[in-house]
């Protein structure tokens, strides 16, 4: 998301204005859920005429066409798409599904310009905030852009008559409307945070492609040459322990786990330590073999198979992966799945 924004500034900076598309609600058999944003150019670059995407096809297609034409006309529209099922055909989808696209018109004043700034500063503090932007329905111009930031009463940034309408911070885009307005709240959530414990060969490649799919890498080790930037470029954080008993978590975090050290005797120290906490993904390396011996250890201890039935291992979706690249695909696809039933 960063990149995308990033890529708006940048063109607002050169003068050019931006669409920017988002799946404010869908239901059925659209190809992506709210939530999903796609930047359409009033000039074309050399990487293209769109970046981002709100899933391909029929839908995006129309978006497109109709993203150009807002460019012309200099205000935003909504878009509502219905895919029957001869349509849904056509596109390779089992049954229809309808969408409701708002496409922001958004020129290059300054004032646009310092808002996404702002909007990038948010993104990079970590924190988790919705931008919300205030629709007159009646010729949809934008009334106003604002930063919702979590825990921050709606009542400070909705007008008076959405108060009351938003209870929790949302999960999913949301557009509301009353009377002559609507409101469009976009949420973005901090990237889940993925904690590596041991840094080695399987944990490299598993960490290049846990970032890539938006996941806020950070690597322990007790070995300074495994646990450096060289190897984990795209790390958020990267600790060199003494030792793995100096290794904590927070007993209520939300942070994923995986546990890869260098022996059976360590995994088991750091396993002891994440079952003390409600880290909602434990996932370890290992055969059933190794598991087993590992969770017998653990009896003795006082765990139970309810402990047990919280840690993920074998680690991965089973693709017959042999290679380190291959494992680390099939622990990311397991990981993407568990962040999805969050």
């Amino acid at each position: 998301m960063k990149e995308l924004i990033c890529t708006l500034i940048e063109h607002l900076e050169k003068g050019s204005a931006v669409a920017k598309a988002s799946i404010a609600q869908s239901a059925g058999s659209t190809p992506r859920t709210a939530g999903a944003i796609m930047l359409v150019f009033e000039n074309t670059t050399p990487n293209g005429e769109i970046a981002g995407t709100i899933g391909g096809g029929q839908l995006e297609g129309k978006t497109i066409e109709c993203a150009k034409k807002t460019l012309v006309n200099k205000k935003g529209t909504f878009l509502p798409f219905r895919l029957d099922n001869t349509d849904a055909a056509q596109q390779g989808m089992i049954c229809g599904g309808t969408a409701d696209i708002y496409i922001d018109y958004i020129p290059a004043t300054q004032e646009n310009i310092q808002y996404y700034k702002e909007v990038l500063n948010s993104l990079s503090s970590g924190k988790n905030f919705a931008l919300i932007t205030h629709i007159n329905t009646e010729n949809n111009n934008i009334i106003s852009r604002k930063i919702l930031l979590k825990n921050t009463p709606s009542e400070e940034i909705l007008p008076k008559d959405f108060h009351g309408l938003i209870k929790n911070f949302p999960s999913l885009t949301l557009c509301l409307a009353q009377n002559d307005t609507a409101i469009l709240i976009e949420p973005f959530t901090k990237p889940q945070t993925l904690h590596f414990v041991g840094a080695g060969h399987v944990a490299k490649a598993t960490a290049k492609l846990a970032a890539m799919f938006n996941f806020s890498v950070h690597v322990s080790d007790d070995r300074e040459e495994f646990a450096h930037k060289n190897h984990f470029p795209d790390a958020q954080e990267i600790t060199v322990l003494k030792n793995l008993q100096e290794l904590s978590f927070d007993e209520n975090t939300t942070d994923f786990i995986i546990i890869m050290t260098r022996g059976h005797i360590h995994d088991k120290e750091v396993l002891v330590q994440a079952l003390k906490t409600s880290a909602p993904y434990i996932g370890m390396i290992g055969s059933k073999t190794k598991r087993n011996a590992t969770y017998e250890l653990l009896r003795k201890e006082g765990f139970t198979d309810t402990d047990f039935e919280r840690i993920y291992c074998p680690i991965g979706i089973n693709i017959h992966a042999e290679t380190p690249e291959e494992i680390g695909l099939s622990i990311v696809a397991e990981l993407i799945s568990c962040r999805a039933k969050k």
